[in-house]
Order: C-alpha cells, then sequence, then structure tokens
C-alpha cells in the first residue's frame, strides 16, 4: 500500500526581512498631484448610477443572471423563469462571470481531483447559444493544493479588455468585436498608468481587503473616473484613469485602511470603525472625514440607491457566520435611519459551508427593488430574494438551489482524533473516515475494503506516533528551548506535550468522483513534524464499480493494451513537462493513481515523483478519446 506521508528530518531556517522606506511627499516630484490644470478639483462625485458587474447576481435589461453550483442561468425578473446557458461538471465560484455586449463571459474550472490544474475561459451568448471556449489554458493566479485550486477573486470588463484579478496577480485580455479574446499585456491596459506611482504603491484590487470584492480595477474607473492604489505602509490615494494624476486621501485620525473597509457610492467614500461609526468624505478633491452615523451594533453595508445606504443589522452576535435573523434599514445621505424589513431571513440561518464569497451578510445586497441574499435551502445552501416595497411581496422567494453536496445521500465522514493530554504523549492526529450508506450489496462490499483500509493505516499512524514520541524523548534537550515561558516550571511531560501539540498527523478520505456507475474516493494526507522547515503531503485514489462493489483499475476502463496504455500516459507527461524517468512508465497502470473526471482519466503523482516539493503534486489527465474505452463505460 503506498503511504501518502513519509518523516521529515527537523530543520530550522531563519529569515532576514528588509525594509523600504516611502518617499517623502517633497521628493516625489510632479506626479504628487491634487488639482487638474486650473483651479478645478482633479476628482468630484458622479451622478448616481447602480452597476453591479462582477457580483454574485447581475442584472440587465429584465433579466438577472446567477453562476452557483456549476450552473451559468438567466432569469426573468418578474417570473423567475430559467434559462441555462451553461452547466459545468464541477462546483464553481459563482462571480466569475460578467456580462458584455451579446455575451456572458465565465471561467470554469474542471472538477480535476484535489491537485486540478485548469482553468478554462468561455463566452456564450445571452440566450444560451454560441458557446465559445475562448483560453483552455488560462494562468492559474497560484498553487493548486489539497482539493483547492487559486481561483479568481473577480471578472470586469472596461472598454475591451477583460480582467481577470486576484490580490497583486491580474491576467487580461482583449476582446475583438466578434466576441474573441486574445491574452493582452497588462501594460497595456488601465494598470498602465499606475507605472508613475512611487515606489511602494499598486493597484487596490478585488480581494480580502481595504474595500468590497466588486470594486475592481475597471469598475473605479468606469463609474468614477480613477483608480484606488495603496501601499503595504497604509498609504491610500486615487488615479485619474486617464491622465495618471493622483491624490493622497487623508484617513481618519487614528485609523488605516488595513483596519476598516472602504466604500464608495456615487457622491461620497465611506469608512466604518468596527462596523459601528461610520464616516463619510465627499468625493471632492481636498474634502474632510467627518462623522456621517453612529450605530448601536454592527451594520452590514449591502447596497445604496439615489436617497441613501442599505444595510443588514443581524439581531444578536453568534460569530462571524450562522447569524439567526436580521433587519434591513434605509440611512438617507443626511444621517436618518428607516426601517425597511423587520425580517430578512425569518426563521432561516445564512448558509456556513458556502463557496468563498457567500458568507452571512457579506454578500447580501440591493438590485433593481429587491434584496438579495443566501441562505439554506432544502437542505443546501440556497439563494433567495426579497421585495422592498411595502406593497410587494413580503416573504422570501427561493430563486435556486445551489453547490448540491456530491456525498448527499450517499456517504457520511466519521472522526477520529487523538492528542495529547493527561499522561499521554502524542502527536495530534485527525483521521476522516468516509462510509457509504449500505443501500445495495455493492455497497456494503465498499465498506468492508474501506474498512480493512482504515484498520491498515490506523496501524500505521500508531507506529508512527510511537516514532514520534521516541524522537520527542531522544531530542529533548534540544526541544526544551520551544517550551512557552509560562510552563517554565511545569512537570516534563508538560512541557513535551506543549511541544509535541505543534506537530500534525491528517487524514481524510473524500468522494472525488461519482456517477451512476462509478464511484471515485480518495485520501489526502498530510504531516508535519516540529521543528521542520515544511510538512509532507500526498495522496492515494480508489476507484470503484458502484454495480458490483469491485475495484477497478485502468485496464477495467479501457481496450488498450498495458504497452498502449503507458506508451500514451508517457506522451500526456511529457506534454505538460514533465516526462517519465525510464521504467516509470509502468506507473501508469497502479490503481492507487486512477481517478476519473468529466474530462477524461487521470493519474496523480505525489511531491517528488515527477517534480520537486515546491512545484508541488502533478496530475496527468488523458481524454477519454485517446483510449479505446470499454463499450459499457
Amino acid at each position: 500500500m503506498k503511504k501518502a506521508v513519509v518523516l521529515i528530518a527537523a530543520c530550522l531556517i531563519t529569515a532576514a526581512a528588509t525594509a523600504c522606506a516611502m518617499p517623502d511627499k517633497e521628493n516625489r516630484g510632479e506626479i504628487w498631484k491634487t488639482k487638474g490644470e486650473g483651479n478645478e478639483p482633479l476628482f468630484d462625485g458622479v451622478p448616481y448610477f447602480q452597476d453591479n458587474t462582477g457580483r454574485l447576481v447581475q442584472t440587465e435589461d429584465g433579466y438577472f443572471y446567477g453562476y452557483w453550483g456549476g450552473m451559468l442561468a438567466r432569469y426573468d425578473v418578474d417570473t423567475l423563469e430559467r434559462t441555462v446557458l451553461y452547466e459545468a461538471g464541477s462546483e464553481q465560484q459563482g462571480d466569475l462571470f460578467c456580462l458584455y455586449g451579446d455575451y456572458v463571459y465565465f471561467l470554469e474550472v474542471p472538477d480535476i481531483t484535489p491537485f486540478g490544474k485548469k482553468i478554462l475561459l468561455y463566452r456564450v451568448k445571452k440566450d444560451g447559444t454560441d458557446l465559445t471556449l475562448l483560453d483552455e489554458k488560462v494562468d492559474a493566479p497560484g498553487e493548486f493544493f489539497d482539493g483547492e485550486y487559486p481561483s479568481y477573486w473577480a471578472m470586469d470588463i472596461y472598454e475591451d479588455i477583460l480582467y481577470l484579478v486576484r490580490g497583486k496577480t491580474v491576467t487580461c485580455y482583449r476582446l475583438d468585436a466578434a466576441g474573441g479574446a486574445k491574452q493582452a499585456d497588462i501594460d497595456d491596459t488601465l494598470y498602465g498608468v499606475l507605472t508613475s506611482l512611487p515606489y511602494g504603491y499598486y493597484a487596490a484590487r478585488a480581494g480580502r481587503c481595504y474595500y468590497p470584492s466588486w470594486y475592481t480595477v475597471p469598475y473605479c474607473a468606469r463609474n468614477f473616473g480613477f483608480i484606488i492604489a495603496c501601499s503595504e505602509e497604509s498609504g491610500l490615494c486615487r488615479v485619474a484613469a486617464d491622465s495618471g494624476e493622483w491624490e493622497e486621501i487623508a484617513l481618519p485620525e487614528g485609523d488605516t485602511e488595513a483596519k476598516n473597509t472602504l466604500y464608495l457610492t456615487h457622491e461620497a467614500m465611506y469608512i466604518n470603525r468596527e462596523g459601528t461609526l461610520w464616516m463619510r468624505r465627499g468625493m471632492e478633491s481636498g474634502s474632510d472625514w467627518e462623522l456621517w452615523y453612529e450605530a448601536p451594533q454592527k451594520l452590514y453595508f449591502c447596497g445604496y440607491d439615489e436617497e441613501g445606504i442599505y444595510f443588514v443589522e443581524p439581531s444578536h452576535e453568534t460569530g462571524t457566520r450562522g447569524r439567526n435573523g436580521a433587519s434591513l434599514c434605509h440611512i438617507t445621505w443626511d444621517g436618518r435611519r428607516e426601517e425597511v424589513l423587520a425580517s430578512v431571513f425569518g426563521g432561516k440561518t445564512a448558509a456556513e459551508d458556502s463557496p468563498r464569497g457567500f458568507y452571512a451578510y457579506e454578500d447580501f445586497w440591493v438590485s433593481g427593488g429587491y434584496l438579495y441574499y443566501f441562505a439554506a435551502a432544502e437542505g443546501d445552501d440556497g439563494i433567495y430574494r426579497i421585495s422592498l416595497s411595502q406593497e410587494g411581496q413580503t416573504e422570501p422567494q427561493l430563486i435556486a438551489v445551489y453547490r448540491k453536496d456530491k456525498m448527499a445521500g450517499t456517504a457520511y465522514i466519521e472522526r477520529m482524533e487523538i492528542k495529547p493530554e493527561g499522561d499521554i504523549l502524542a502527536m495530534p492526529t485527525q483521521f476522516d473516515k468516509l462510509y457509504l450508506y449500505e443501500k445495495t450489496d455493492a455497497d456494503k462490499k465498499i465498506n468492508a475494503f474501506l474498512e480493512d483500509l482504515y484498520e491498515e493505516y490506523e496501524a500505521y499512524l500508531a507506529e508512527d506516533n510511537e516514532i514520534f514520541c521516541e524522537e520527542i524523548r531522544e531530542d529533548w534537550e534540544w526541544l526544551q528551548q520551544w517550551v512557552p515561558e509560562e510552563l517554565a516550571d511545569a512537570e516534563e511531560l508538560v512541557q513535551m506535550q506543549s511541544v509535541a501539540e505543534r506537530s500534525y498527523d491528517n487524514l481524510r478520505v473524500f468522494m472525488d468522483y461519482i456517477d451512476d456507475r462509478y464511484l471515485g474516493l480518495g485520501l489526502f494526507e498530510e504531516s508535519y513534524w516540529f521543528p521542520g522547515a515544511h510538512g509532507i503531503y500526498g495522496s492515494c485514489f480508489y476507484m470503484f464499480d458502484r454495480a458490483t462493489g469491485e475495484r477497478l483499475a485502468i485496464t477495467d476502463l479501457v481496450d488498450n493494451t498495458e504497452e498502449e496504455i503507458m506508451a500514451i500516459a508517457a506522451e500526456y507527461a511529457e506534454m505538460i513537462g514533465r516526462p517519465y524517468s525510464e521504467g516509470q512508465e509502468q506507473t501508469a497502470l497502479e490503481q492507487d493513481r486512477l481517478f476519473l473526471t468529466g474530462d477524461g482519466i487521470g493519474l496523480n503523482y505525489n511531491i517528488y515523483e515527477l517534480a520537486s516539493y515546491a512545484e508541488g503534486a502533478m496530475d496527468v489527465v488523458i481524454p477519454f478519446e485517446e483510449f479505446r474505452m470499454k463499450e459499457d463505460f
């Protein structure tokens, strides 16, 4: 049985950090400007607008669009009649689509194991026709690891450039009149005007700080004519999108943008302190901050109209997620509070395990006379809306159920945990074991296989733990330096436990693939022995026939000979730049590597097998058409 973890030689790495001082204001030269030519302010307010580009719901011409649970769809605003524009084989984030002209542009990340390495860019007409794959290999904004893909945080379009954004990573495409797309040099886009900024300043992109994720660089340029820029040293400014001239934005005394959230409306900027004190600054150059509204508890910004801002107000605090009940209030531009909806959820609870970005209160927004929000629905997550009109519908309408769990009704998880406590020294261990609901004899057979597998791994974990404890005792004289000061006078076993708790060995079995005929399971393990430089991780895969309960090999799926299988796999390994070494082509026949995707047959290679640790695990995914598939596949 292939094991996913090897022992780590303990080592320490020290790193020296260097700091770069920002230029003084006087030394920044002529690019530091708060006025344009003459006496007119460089920046000012703009007429009222409502732009939900990049949001989880985007509206246009009597329809709204959403991309939830792998389904890109258009809904009639009045009837909620749905037109499916595209159905992906895997769950999608929901916010990586954009309306532009006659088309919807969107991303798909195919469900290719926990180490999937494919991002696709599509376009489709708004009526669901003319589906076109524009790029089958979009640059990934980071590394793939443990079931997570480094998705972009936002998609937006300005003039003829499509922007994909994640933090400081930006990928750009130039769109042509026929709806095609070609990757563009970032210097030829909006980001080109930022080259005049002093060292240390960069465009504040859609992400996890500074302001909500829908205020992308294109959004700001399109609606306000400027781009927000910031620095690691808490500097904040705005840059004219046409000329590159810029203005420093002084923050309220004692504040930094890293501690607060900046919200933009057509006529002012808003910052909140702890969600209760809302400061306002006009859009005009040189404006000062003033207290706009003081709330009795936290408020959550969710949109504005011509008269003021809408906020969701939780009925009570129970942490950052899963609050029960909330009201919607409207605070006018002059600071007067108006109650709009006394109850947003009714008895529903905001979905806790939604895709990234679907968090309680952070993705409530107002659009077209409705409040949209995510909450539990039919045992899963759902999106609802409720009318803001007193004469309109007063009960929430369920628009769609999304993110259906692959395991729902098929399997469940049992967790085994071990940690050092009492007079026992142990490495903290967690083992999430998957079991099928035994509806058929095949289910029982697969569970029996899993029981044997878990028994084997439990013995392995026990042996690993014995070695770990021996290492702790043998190297204790050296390891004592990491005992917390507050435990300096504690018993030696307690001190050892405090050091042992900084290591871990975690395993989980997950459902990797399921259809009417096949079931794919994966076992992922990650282990770290403190004070090692890094941990180790790896996976094994198990493919079953759901009709018989038999475990499958690649030769059970294809009619190719073993020699042909090895040759095809070797060709695809070379295509991803990781050619097999001599004799390694035989690994294509190993069961522990085999998995299925909607695109083809996959072979998993753990770290060090095809590439270095830094490059991570590798998958070789071979399209079905490369093989002679079994007739009953």
